[in-house]
């Protein structure tokens, strides 16, 4: 991470063929934007990919929408998408996403997400694989962790992070 290759380059890395046999692609902190997070979505070399790290980028909702539209990354475990702006809507296309539902660990930490955002994680049967979700740093309220807590689809949480909110 912190090469700053930006869309740009991840839009060249994406379309290697040598990548197909790659599980844990780390691309923290590189200046991708939307249209690096459309490319990664579209490759179809990815879908061997288990760990996937988009930290500290600016894909914001649509980058995150396009991911959660990628049958190709429906091997993914890991995903962690910390300070990318993704807010409620980005966050309530992951929940909706089937091609998401192998997950056991979600980073959404300081995305502005708020209680409609979380409340739609709670209620998605696409999360129940789930073992730790990290939502530190963002806008969760009352009803926000309320929806959580009664959730039946995050019965499998072994870690829950809300550290930093306004509950």
């Amino acid at each position: 991470g912190d090469n700053e290759i930006g869309d740009e380059g991840a839009v060249a890395l994406v379309q290697s063929t040598s990548l197909s046999h790659l599980t844990h692609l780390n691309l923290y902190h590189n200046a991708i934007r939307v249209e690096g997070a459309v490319a990664l979505a579209k490759s179809p070399h990815l879908s061997n990919l288990t760990q996937l790290d988009l930290s500290y980028n600016s894909i914001g909702a649509q980058g995150v929408m396009a991911l959660a539209q990628s049958a190709s990354l429906s091997s993914l475990t890991q995903l962690d998408l910390w300070r990318n702006s993704i807010v409620d809507e980005g966050t309530v296309a992951l929940a909706q996403s089937p091609y998401l539902s192998n997950l056991t660990y979600l980073n959404l930490s300081d995305n502005f997400i708020g209680d409609e955002g979380v409340m739609a994680l709670a209620q998605s049967s696409h999360v129940s694989n789930l073992t730790h979700l990290k939502l530190w740093m963002n806008e969760i309220g009352h009803e926000g962790a309320i929806a959580l807590a009664q959730s039946s689809y995050l019965s499998n949480l072994t870690q829950l992070v809300l550290s930093s909110n306004a509950i």
